[in-house]
């Protein structure tokens, strides 16, 4: 519980409201975190059919799991590459060439593996551009061609580390917090720890981080009017492409 009070406090009401309760005679199960899935090894490419003016494009792969060591690392490494709207990926497919309002990266929290995506809503027009920029920026970034340099992570660092104060202002935004600790088995001091090694995070480290990424292994997902982009995105040759339907079945060619 959050907000404007006190263990003393809360303490009678919750003794009231549970002095009956009991733990059941058997556990509930509790599901564990699925096992650790190979890496994909080959680039695949699949296309679903949404008629529209814009399409919708998303590269992902398994990212490793939550490790306490390195989380932070990791963070600052992607808000670089994706993770900020003065990013790599946005100010490229944004604000330098206009096909897209908003374009990103993101390693998602879960138990065990997770994936990281690039997700880049575009003009229907500039699909195959924008997926070809999008693959462009994150083997550069993974592979250490075009590292982090010293002026994007000092950004990064002061701005995750400026924007504390008003990280935890409200109760929602504390018990997100403490609810993520629990949730992915975070240390308690997790929050002093994070800030630690963003605070001392290096452009070394970003480039060890963005290792974790590799090009050469994304499944592609790509949204749009089929008759406008499979012929540009199958000229990408960015990997095996199969077109599918909105429930993941693979559509047979029309004869």
């Amino acid at each position: 519980m959050v907000g404007d009070t006190t263990q003393a406090e809360l303490a009678p009401a919750l003794e009231k409201a549970f002095r009956t309760w009991r733990a059941p005679s058997t556990p509930l199960p509790v599901k564990a975190a699925a096992p650790a899935l190979p890496s994909q090894s080959a680039p695949r490419v699949l296309i679903v059919d949404r008629a529209g003016p814009q399409s919708s494009i998303t590269a992902g792969r398994l990212a490793p799991a939550f490790d306490a060591a390195t989380e932070g690392a990791i963070d600052v490494a992607n808000t670089a590459l994706g993770g900020a709207f003065t990013s790599r990926i946005n100010m490229n497919l944004r604000e330098d060439k206009h096909w897209s309002y908003g374009a990103r990266t993101v390693i998602t929290s879960a138990q065990g593996q997770r994936p990281f995506l690039g997700i880049a809503p575009v003009q229907i027009d500039k699909t195959a551009e924008s997926a070809a920029e999008m693959l462009r920026e994150i083997a550069e970034y993974g592979t250490g061609k075009v590292p982090a340099t010293q002026a994007e992570v000092t950004k990064v660092v002061d701005n995750d580390l400026r924007s504390q104060p008003g990280a935890y202002e409200t109760a929602q935004a504390v018990m997100g917090t403490i609810g993520g600790i629990v949730r992915y088995g975070r240390p308690d001091n997790w929050v002093q720890v994070r800030n630690e090694q963003v605070a001392n995070f290096t452009p070394a480290q970003a480039r060890d981080a963005a290792k974790a990424i590799d090009p050469n292994a994304l499944t592609w997902v790509i949204v749009g009017d089929l008759s406008k982009i499979e012929a540009p995105v199958r000229a990408l040759k960015l990997g095996e492409v199969t077109v599918i339907d909105a429930d993941g079945k693979p559509v047979a060619k029309a004869k």
